[in-house]
C-alpha cells in the first residue's frame, strides 16, 4: 500500500474558524441546521488541519487527498488518528454532531495498522467521539434545552465495526472527546480515555489535563487538574486503574 507524508499546511485562525460554526446563542439553535447544510465538509477538514499544524506535522497518509486517517510516530509509539466528524444529513445528521468512520477511512486505518513499519509497538488512537453511553444526568455537555437536544444527536455510528478493527490491530488506547467529562472506561477490553474535560469538565471547575505515561510494561494514566479559582493545583492518578494497561491481568 503507497504511503503519502501529509504536505506541510499553513497556520490558520483559530477564531476565524470558530466565529464562522457553532451555537453560540438561542437563534443559533434554530439556525445551526441550515449553516450544517450550507457548509463544506470538505473545506471545514483541510481547515482543521491548518488549525493544527503542529499535528499533522511529519505524519503518513493512505492518501494526499485528505489529512486523515494519518499515522504519526512518537518515538516507538504510533498514533493513529481517524475522522469521525459525520458529513451533514437531514435525517442521521441534521445539526452535524453525530460521528461515523465511513467505510474508506476504515479501510485506510486497516491497512495502517497493520503494516509491519509498525509491528510490536504501542499504538493508540486519536478519535473525536466517545464510545460510551450517555445518561440524562451524566455525560451531555450541558443541562440546558440545547444540551438535552445534543445528547440525542452525539451518537457515533459503527462502534461495534470500529471495535473489532481495534482489537484486530492490538490497540493499546483510544483517546477520545466529544462529551466534557475526564473519565476512563473500558470497552471490549480496549482501554478509552476522554480530554473533553480539558476545556470543562461538568463535575469541577478546574481544567483537566491527561497525562499518559508508556513505557515498557504498559500504559498509565494520570490527571492534572488546573483550577479556575485561586487555589493548589492538583496531580492525581485517572482511576481505578489498578493494573497498568498492556499487563496481564
Amino acid at each position: 500500500m503507497p504511503v503519502y507524508s501529509a504536505p506541510r499546511v499553513s497556520p490558520w485562525s483559530l477564531a476565524t474558524m470558530t466565529s464562522t460554526g457553532g451555537v453560540h446563542t438561542a437563534e443559533d439553535i434554530l439556525s445551526f441546521p441550515g449553516k450544517c447544510r450550507t457548509t463544506s465538509y470538505d473545506l471545514r477538514v483541510k481547515e482543521f488541519a491548518q488549525s493544527f499544524p503542529e499535528a499533522f506535522e511529519r505524519t503518513l497518509t493512505a492518501s494526499p487527498e485528505s489529512p486523515f486517517t494519518f499515522v504519526k510516530m512518537v518515538n516507538d509509539i504510533v498514533l493513529i488518528g481517524l475522522n469521525s466528524v459525520a458529513r451533514n444529513s437531514g435525517v442521521h445528521n441534521p445539526l452535524g454532531s453525530n460521528g461515523w468512520v465511513d467505510d474508506q477511512q476504515a479501510g485506510q486505518f486497516d491497512r495502517l495498522a497493520g503494516s509491519p513499519l509498525f509491528a510490536g509497538k504501542r499504538k493508540i488512537v486519536l478519535i473525536h467521539h466517545y464510545f460510551c453511553k450517555l445518561h440524562r444526568n451524566g455525560l451531555g455537555t450541558s443541562h440546558t434545552v440545547w444540551g438535552t437536544i445534543e445528547r440525542q444527536t452525539m451518537k457515533l455510528r459503527g462502534k461495534k465495526d470500529l471495535l473489532k478493527l481495534f482489537r484486530k490491530h492490538g490497540i493499546d488506547l483510544v483517546l477520545h472527546g466529544h462529551c466534557h467529562r475526564t473519565m476512563t472506561y473500558i470497552k471490549k477490553g480496549i482501554r478509552f480515555l476522554n480530554a473533553g474535560g480539558s476545556v470543562r469538565d461538568e463535575r469541577s471547575l478546574g481544567l483537566h489535563v491527561n497525562l499518559v505515561h508508556v513505557t515498557e510494561k504498559g500504559i498509565r494514566v494520570s490527571v492534572h487538574i488546573i483550577p479556575l479559582e485561586e487555589g493548589e493545583e492538583e496531580h492525581r492518578v485517572l482511576g481505578p486503574l489498578p493494573k497498568m494497561m498492556g499487563q496481564a491481568a
